[in-house]
């Protein structure tokens, strides 16, 4: 599984930790999935959604990760 692979479980995870290590390692915050389009942003929201406790961890990993080159979308348009 590749780095950008294991970037999107993570975020789904809620693994702030996790997020941080690979993106060190040079996973790239705006990969997205070439299936759904989501990318880490998305699977951040959507597991947020399913864990309102962890919202504020939710709001930390969405704001690290477009502080390091995370985009909402790239490429074509979609919605959630």
């Amino acid at each position: 599984m590749s780095l950008d692979e294991r970037l999107l479980e993570a975020s789904s995870a809620l693994d702030f930790e996790q997020v941080k290590s690979l993106l060190a390692d040079d996973a790239q915050a705006g990969y997205q999935d070439p299936e759904t389009g989501y990318g880490p942003l998305h699977r951040i929201i959507l597991s947020a959604k399913q864990n309102p406790g962890k919202i504020e961890l939710a709001q930390e990993m969405l704001e690290y990760i477009l502080a390091n080159g995370g985009v909402w979308m790239q490429g074509d348009s979609f919605c959630l």
